[in-house]
């Protein structure tokens, strides 16, 4: 291509750029994943950042940023509550979020880890001293816990169950203890992957008028509850 043909092509596209850019601007997940960018950067060293995205996981590292934000923003007064752990990987990301802002971490976890993940996620426990840090593991089912559940939540991750009633039950036995201002994510609800889960969204997360949707970041649907 010559010059020519390149600055006539640089100002056709030049327009359509800057519309893109202030759309994403006024996007809230898109201003929400920068200030999570810009908050772990921060408050989290570089070389811990490198260690914690090395863990093995299958949550992103731009995931594990905006996880790790959120619970940075989290209330104190609440616990931040994961819903199936895998091997630790984002457990150890809100671990580490929390205590740097808050001194420390009320990080509760939830998997019965039923599919073999559990030496992993003990490995990624002992690596970070995570039962030394505020981390409380519950090896069972859900519902087991929720269905008694009392603890007010400061941050809630739904990434347990897939199945449509599993992730209607979470929703049932969780999402009411949420703090005003508190923060639902569920992960695995983009597209057509897992219709449990973006079924149970559309019916029984959506409608919730106490709540927000600030919208859709790689896979995840995120929710905040309306200031009191």
């Amino acid at each position: 291509m010559n010059i020519g043909a390149r600055v006539v092509k640089n100002l056709i596209k030049g327009p359509f750029r800057v519309v893109r850019t202030f759309q994403r601007l006024l996007d809230p997940a898109y201003r929400l994943q920068h200030r999570a960018n810009l908050s772990v950067k921060s408050n989290i060293p570089r070389d811990r950042i490198k260690l914690l995205e090395q863990n093995p996981g299958q949550s992103s590292d731009r995931e594990c940023r905006l996880l790790a934000h959120l619970a940075m923003e989290a209330d104190k007064s609440g616990s931040i509550v994961e819903i199936g752990a895998y091997k630790g990987k984002v457990t150890a990301w809100l671990v580490e979020a929390a205590e740097r802002t808050k001194g420390e971490a009320r990080v509760i976890s939830i998997d019965p880890h039923i599919c073999g993940t559990w030496e992993e996620y003990q490995e990624t426990v002992q690596k970070f001293e995570l039962d030394n840090r505020g981390l409380k593991i519950h090896k069972e089912l859900s519902h087991e816990l929720g269905q008694s559940w009392e603890e007010p939540i400061s941050m809630l991750l739904v990434d347990g169950s897939h199945e449509y009633e599993d992730v209607v039950t979470d929703i049932d036995d969780f999402v009411p203890h949420v703090l005003p201002s508190g923060y639902v994510v569920f992960d695995d609800a983009r597209g057509k992957i897992f219709p449990g889960v973006t079924r149970a969204i559309n019916e029984c997360m959506r409608p919730r008028p106490e709540f927000e949707e600030v919208g859709m970041i790689k896979n995840f649907a995120v929710f905040r509850r309306k200031a009191a």
